[in-house]
């Protein structure tokens, strides 16, 4: 059982490792893929996992092809950063954001790591 929780721990350290340097990365200007878990916000359910591409204008696409959740609206405006609630953190990585944004057909909601909420943030603007 040790053995689990420490290869946990193991796992969760080199998991944020690779999210700071890709945030760095970006920052610096390169182009990066970012892990953005998408969900509309007038339906209930569980995100999807999508990536964005920074450097270029924002565009969700989801990593798998049979996903629930196949494209965002257009247009997404007013991003807000908060925390995830409880419901919404068990789909999202650990100390994940959620970024409310409003679009022509209603609310989304795009779940990030703490490290690329700004990243993402700006790609919307």
């Amino acid at each position: 059982m040790a053995c689990v929780a420490v290869g946990a721990c193991v796992g969760l350290a080199l998991r944020a490792r690779h999210s700071r340097r890709v945030a760095e990365r970006a920052e610096a200007g390169e182009e990066v893929s970012l892990l953005v878990m998408a969900r509309r916000g007038d339906r209930g359910g569980r995100f999807t996992v999508g990536r964005v591409r920074t450097g270029v204008p924002f565009r969700w696409e989801a990593t798998r092809p049979w996903a629930r959740l196949r494209e965002l609206p257009t247009g997404l405006r007013d991003p807000r950063v908060r925390p995830a609630t409880f419901g919404e953190s068990l789909w999202l990585p650990p100390r994940g954001m959620v970024i409310e944004c409003g679009s022509s057909t209603g609310p989304v909601l795009l779940g990030v790591r703490p490290e690329h909420q700004g990243l993402v943030a700006g790609v919307i603007r």
